[in-house]
């Protein structure tokens, strides 16, 4: 499967509008970490992302009863986007995870597989930009599986990859552009082809605080 674009209807499906709205803007490119005080920053990006009180935000909004609007939103995006690309029913990542790349947090991702963190090779990945992506504000991925020539995937809003992330390694650089990149991403497989961990839930950590990837490993049926 090589890694490709689609559209989508944004009027739609508003995803960019609804995150502005729990973050307090729609200049989404202009957001800043605004740390409450100066922490101590790791040389991940995600770690880094995750102290930030925007992203802390982002997540409140999410998790009160306004962002069963996105979620509402997420669902029929899935069942009348997603699933038509396939030919049966599908386990989906029933809530996404969300990324901020800011421009002003230093860092970069660790560049790996999905496989690596205990995700099956048979799951294919979604990332959904809601603002422009490019250079290094988006993130790379190697063409075919050990290659390591890694390509930016840059997409503006109303647009979404689909990859291979379990089996091609992919991560972020640290961003240089001057712009912020909001996005989100989740993680489809085929029921045929899911373990029973899929159907049981039993790939979920029920202790797991951190939203992205306690979110990461809890699927839902797409008939």
């Amino acid at each position: 499967m090589k890694t490709t674009l689609f559209n989508y209807n944004t009027a739609r499906y508003p995803f960019g509008r609804l995150i502005g709205e729990y973050i307090g803007t729609q200049e989404l490119e202009t957001l800043h970490a605004d740390y409450d005080s100066d922490p101590a920053l790791a040389n991940s990006l995600y770690k880094n992302m995750e102290q930030s009180p925007v992203f802390k935000a982002m997540y409140a909004g999410l998790s009160s009863p306004a962002g069963q609007e996105f979620y509402a939103t997420y669902e029929r995006f899935v069942r009348e986007v997603i699933r038509p690309q396939y030919d049966a029913p599908i386990y989906y990542q029933t809530k996404p995870s969300h990324r901020i790349l800011f421009a002003d947090v230093p860092g970069q991702s660790r560049f790996h597989r999905d496989a690596d963190y205990g995700h099956d090779p048979a799951e294919v990945n979604y990332w959904v930009a809601l603002t422009p992506a490019f250079g290094t504000n988006t993130f790379w991925i190697e063409t075919e599986e050990g290659r390591g020539d890694y390509q930016p995937v840059e997409a503006e809003p109303g647009q979404f990859a689909r990859f291979r992330g379990s089996t091609l390694s992919h991560g972020a650089k640290n961003n240089t552009t001057g712009k912020s990149r909001v996005s989100f991403d989740f993680r489809v497989i085929p029921a045929a082809e899911a373990p029973a961990r899929y159907r049981e839930q039993e790939a979920a950590d029920p202790n797991d605080e951190n939203p992205v990837s306690a979110n990461a490993l809890k699927f839902s049926y797409c008939a």
